[in-house]
């Protein structure tokens, strides 16, 4: 998702990651998810 569109909300990383945090929303409503490890490329800054 990050590599291909790299956080690009043109090139509808946004509609990715929606996908991503509706699969994962099974495990966290089961107890099953503690926390996500999310790596952003170095030039992304505050």
């Amino acid at each position: 998702m990050t590599h291909e569109k790299k956080l690009d909300v043109k090139q509808g990383v946004r509609e990715g990651l929606r996908k991503f945090v509706e699969l994962m929303n099974p495990l966290y409503a089961n107890g099953k998810l503690g926390c996500l490890l999310i790596q952003l490329p170095p030039k992304i800054r505050d």
